[in-house]
């Protein structure tokens, strides 16, 4: 039957086989899916589209296809969720498919779905059924299964055969009276691939498949335990009230137990349904239960054997360093269609465990051998600390993979020969180097556009790169220990501004520059630069202990004899003196994922990209940013810039070291516009809150610590608006082994109330999870509002995005919630800086924001 076949939920039991089936009998599959995956359905990765159901489906994922097999779904108890993907979801599908003349649309529903169901379940899957149906002009199969029985422990049977294995005794919820009709996964995979193939005669058909005769709960689980164990075991009847109790229970804390409530109100239902006739149509013959289980029980996916050749598998990424660039890597990843993440290497074990418990799931190893070993990755990337960099990527190189080194690549420059050596080697193409800032779309053509006088001819520039990170003394961290960083704020944040300076205008001809230490002992807080260039000179000014910048800043200024020129991570502007300004920003260029677009996001994208590509033919990959040699080259004008440093006189009162006195543009007459106010001293905050010029604004927007300050002046106005929590600073200062400030700040009622609300998660997630660290805060935060605060409450972006990128829409309902009930005449929503992705998770919210 060679056809064209769209298939989704291809990661779940039934999709997987559906699409191995149909590939052995010659179709071309397209699969549709919410993130890469590594093993069965071995469907090429050009073929394979990423996407979530029901608002984030890519553009022409039914275009030349003849028919779409319909198996992705969703079991949770929550109405907006269920709907959305049970019910919108297909009929989105459906409207896709009928839009690029797709012959048959072929629907998974349950034999569960009734518009009376008990389970939510069923009433959606009832209701995803009518809506195929209502999408006119597309011939539809509808297909009721029973219990679906197959090996890989997912889904319904797969927690019941695990069940069965490890407990003692088989507990019969309710007596065990319920009849089920199970069918053997690859004969319903079979059915689906028959209804593509006889669209003519079974489309608008409704069709039961399971076994007729049906078997009873309780004897189902005995033929399990006797095909698996040879012996039938002891059968203790419960009632269900008290089950139906602890699982709500859990299920409201967000625990996963082996049975749902969903499962739990199904079995007060389960009734007989006629399949026979309708099995028959699709040409099966019933097989015996026992069979059914044995197979089921079988282990493995069918036997299918891994293929070998360029892309019929997806990249395997192990990433060397669990730490908080390690995060970003391994959430770009999630979503960069064709890589997994194979592995994480990092001896630390806390580190695997904060990856792990934010949902991250591959193996960890302790080091980089047993990671090289164990995780079949074909490409790595080394999210370490500086000084360790040159030896990792080497052995990486070693074993013949390609490696993305994080920057920079040395401390110091001892090492640096040896990297020029590897950039005049074999090994050269198998290198891409971690500078992103020069990788994003908008400054690689605008610093091409510098270079050849577009602009006009340069005559000066000012660069600055400016972070709140070190803001009292003792901060603990890598960072402070120049053996391993090889210094402080020019080496960490500074290289952003200075790869900039470097993409636009090449090495200096000399350098001259100073350096102060304020909080640290051991590295520069703050430095600044001066350029010679042929004709022109320029500055950079770095700190990372100002005030005033939560979210860095990072820009370079150039002055030409035309106009100015302005570059940050996000945009560029050009002002000229005479005529239209013009812009560019990072989003104009679309990248498979970017999770921030406010700072050179789609340059992690690019060269993870680049680094996927890596092991195929050269063709294939896209080479951006830095090479080697250069990279080489510019870090040499890092050392350059300490050695002048080390040598010049120490900074004193230079106006790049205190933050400017805070002042807000005037608006235009009658502005929405909201002024954000959330860099500013709470004071200023305060102030400017309680004078006339605020009327003039359509909103103000404050921290939970400027509330903190200034209570009374900063919460008094329905159109205020406050973000909560401090996320940055929180975790800032929490990385920095600081704890004692985030607990002084929130006071005893905040630390109080952080312990409560962490308390559910911990319990969910077995241990401190990142989660319930970030409840905890949250809850901290609110209780600095008061609860008759009227204005409007907003998520952290930072948080948000980490919950989107993840899918962990869950957290993010738990969370809105919570504003909720502390501020119940509140307005309540959240930032984001996923844009495309945030009407996919207000989609899923229990209740919309």
């Amino acid at each position: 039957m060679p056809t064209r076949l769209l298939i989704t939920g291809v990661t779940g039991l039934l999709g997987s086989r559906v699409a191995t089936l149909a590939m052995e009998k010659g179709c071309a599959v397209r699969t549709l899916a919410r993130a890469e995956w590594d093993g069965a359905p071995y469907v090429p990765v050009a073929d394979r589209r990423l996407g979530d159901l029901p608002m984030s489906l890519p553009a022409g994922l039914c275009d030349g296809m003849d028919a779409v097999i319909h198996c992705a779904a969703t079991a949770v108890e929550q109405e907006r969720m269920a709907r959305a993907i049970n019910v919108d979801g297909p009929r989105r599908l459906a409207e896709m498919a009928r839009a690029a003349g797709v012959k048959v649309f072929v629907h998974v529903s349950s034999s569960s779905a009734a518009p009376d169901a008990l389970s939510i379940y069923g009433r959606t899957k009832h209701a995803g059924e009518e809506a195929v149906r209502a999408v006119t002009e597309l011939p539809s199969v509808i297909v009721r299964p029973n219990l679906i029985v197959g090996p890989g422990g997912r889904g319904v049977w797969g927690r019941m055969a695990g069940m069965v294995a490890k407990l003692p005794v088989l507990p019969l919820l309710g007596g065990g009276h319920g009849m089920l009709q199970p069918i053997h996964v690859d004969d319903l995979a079979a059915a689906l691939l028959t209804c593509v193939e006889r669209a003519d005669t079974l489309a608008g058909s409704t069709l039961n498949l399971g076994d007729p005769a049906g078997i009873a709960l309780r004897d189902l689980l005995q033929e399990i335990a006797v095909a698996s164990r040879g012996l039938r075991k002891f059968a203790l009847t419960i009632p269900l009230w008290p089950i139906e109790l602890v699982v709500g229970l859990a299920e409201s804390l967000g625990i996963k137990l082996p049975i749902g409530s969903a499962n739990l109100k199904g079995m007060r239902k389960l009734r007989l349904v006629e399949t026979g006739p309708d099995m028959a149509q699709v040409g099966l013959k019933p097989r015996p239960v026992a069979e059914i289980v044995r197979l089921g029980l079988g282990g493995g996916e069918g036997g299918e054997t891994a293929p070998t050749g360029p892309g019929m598998r997806p990249t395997g990424v192990l990433l060397v360093g669990g730490g908080r660039i390690g995060l970003v890597h391994a959430l770009t990843l999630g979503r960069l269609p064709g890589a997994v993440l194979a592995g994480v290497v990092d001896p630390n074990p806390k580190a695997r465990a904060l990856l792990t418990g934010l949902g991250l799931r591959a193996p960890g190893y302790s080091s980089l051998d047993a990671g090289l070993a164990g995780s079949g990755a074909t490409v790595a990337i080394v999210a370490t600390p500086p000084a360790t960099h040159l030896k990792l990527a080497t052995t990486v190189l070693n074993r013949g993979l390609a490696v993305l080194v994080e920057k920079p690549l040395s401390p110091g420059e001892a090492d640096l020969a040896a990297w020029d050596a590897l950039a005049q080697g074999p090994a050269e193409p198998r290198v891409i180097t971690g500078y992103i800032v020069p990788r994003a779309p908008h400054i690689a053509a605008w610093a091409a556009r510098i270079r050849r006088g577009e602009f006009g001819r340069v005559t000066g520039f000012s660069a600055v790169s400016l972070l709140s990170f070190v803001t009292r003394p003792g901060q603990k961290g890598w960072q402070f220990d120049p053996a391993a960083a090889g210094g402080g704020v020019l080496m960490n944040p500074g290289v952003h501004a200075l790869s900039m300076i470097h993409a636009a205008f090449g090495p200096p001809r000399s350098v001259k520059a100073a350096s102060r230490r304020i909080h640290s002992a051991r590295v520069e807080d703050s430095l600044a630069a001066t350029f010679a260039y042929e004709g022109f000179t320029g500055t950079l000014h770095a700190s990372w202990a100002i005030e005033g910048f939560a979210r860095p800043d990072h820009a370079l200024t150039v002055t030409t004899d035309r106009g100015v020129v302005r570059m940050t991570g996000a945009a560029a502007v050009f002002t000229p003196t005479a005529g239209a300004p013009e812009s560019a920003h990072q989003i104009d260029t679309p990248a498979p994922f970017n999770l921030a677009p406010d700072f050179a996001g789609a340059g992690f994208a690019l060269e993870l990209a680049e680094l996927r590509d890596a092991p195929g033919s050269p063709e294939r990959r896209a080479r951006t940013g830095f090479s080697l040699a250069e990279t080489v080259a510019f870090e040499r004008t890092i050392h350059a810039i300490y050695a002048s440093a080390a040598q010049g006189a120490p900074l004193a009162g230079h106006p790049a070291f205190s933050a400017p006195p805070a002042t807000a543009i005037a608006p235009a007459p009658n502005s929405t516009v909201v002024l954000d106010l959330r860099d500013w001293p709470a004071a200023e905050a305060g102030a400017f809150a309680a004078s006339t010029e605020a009327s003039r604004w359509g909103g103000l927007e404050v921290t939970t610590d400027q509330v903190r300050r200034e209570p009374g002046r900063l919460t008094g106005s329905p159109e205020g608006r406050v973000t909560v929590p401090d996320f940055l600073d929180h975790s800032r200062l929490l990385l920095g082994g600081q704890a004692g400030a985030v607990l002084g700040r929130i006071g005893a009622v905040g630390t109080a109330a952080a312990v409560r609300a962490a308390l559910a998660p911990a319990l969910r997630d077995r241990g401190a999870s990142f989660w319930a660290a970030a409840s905890g805060l949250l809850a901290a935060d609110l209780a600095a509002i008061p609860p008759g605060f009227a204005g409007t409450l907003l998520l952290h972006p930072a948080l948000c995005d980490l919950a989107i990128t993840l899918r962990r829409t869950g957290e993010l309902g738990g969370w809105l919630t919570r504003l909720r009930a502390r501020c119940p005449r509140a307005r309540v929503g959240f930032h984001t800086q996923l844009a495309a992705d945030a009407p996919q998770a207000v989609a899923l919210l229990p209740e919309p924001p």
